[in-house]
C-alpha cells in the first residue's frame, strides 16, 4: 500500500498481492523480479550469519529474504515481512541498514528447468545470538536445510565453500 504522490489523501494497494503460479512463472522468465535480502552480522563479529538454501535459484549458502510485494510500504518493510515469512521473527524495520543492491542472473528457477533474474535490494541487520537462535529454530522447511541451521562465514569459509560471489561482496562492503 502506498500514498499517490498526486493526491496524498488516498491509499493504494491490491487485496492480493501476488499473481497465479502459472502466470508468475511465465514473468520469471521474462523480467527481472524485485527482491528484498538481509544477511545478520553479530557486534564485535566480523562474519556473516547465512543459512544454506534448498530450493533454486538460490540453492546452497546464501542470506534471507524474497519478493517485494506490490502492498510493501517500503524495502525495509518487505526485508522484515519475509524474514518473518522465513524465520517465523519479527525484526523492526529500523534495524534493516542498507548494504548494496545486486541484479542475479541464474541458471535455474524455482519455477522451472529456465533462467531467471532478480534485482535484490540487499540489507544488514546485527542480531544477538539469541535471536540467531530463535530465527534457527524457525527456518522454514520448504526453503532451508534447517539441519544446516543458520552458521557464522568468515571471509575465508565463504571462499572454501564456494558461496556465491554476491556473498562475498557483501561480506566486503560490510568489513573492508
Amino acid at each position: 500500500m502506498y500514498h499517490d504522490p498526486l493526491d496524498p489523501t488516498r491509499e493504494v494497494s491490491t487485496r492480493d498481492p501476488w499473481i497465479s503460479q502459472g502466470a508468475y512463472g511465465e514473468v520469471v522468465q521474462k523480467m527481472p523480479i524485485p527482491c528484498t535480502d538481509s544477511v545478520f552480522t553479530v557486534q564485535n563479529d566480523n562474519a556473516l550469519y547465512l543459512a544454506m538454501r534448498s530450493v533454486y535459484p538460490m540453492k546452497g549458502i546464501w542470506c534471507f529474504g524474497g519478493r517485494i510485494s506490490f502492498n510493501d510500504r517500503s524495502l525495509e518493510e518487505a526485508v522484515a515481512r519475509c524474514i518473518d515469512l522465513e524465520t517465523g521473527y519479527r525484526i523492526p524495520v529500523e534495524r534493516f541498514e542498507f548494504v548494496v543492491t545486486h541484479y542475479y542472473t541464474w541458471v535455474k528457477t524455482a519455477q522451472g528447468d529456465f533462467g531467471g533474474k532478480n534485482l535484490a535490494v540487499t540489507f544488514n541487520c546485527k542480531v544477538t545470538p539469541s535471536e540467531l537462535d530463535l530465527m534457527r529454530s524457525g527456518l522454514v522447511a520448504s526453503e532451508y536445510d534447517r539441519s544446516f541451521g543458520i552458521q557464522r562465514f568468515d571471509r575465508k569459509r565463504l571462499k572454501d565453500e564456494n558461496a556465491h560471489p554476491a556473498m562475498l561482496d557483501i561480506f566486503d562492503d560490510l568489513f573492508k
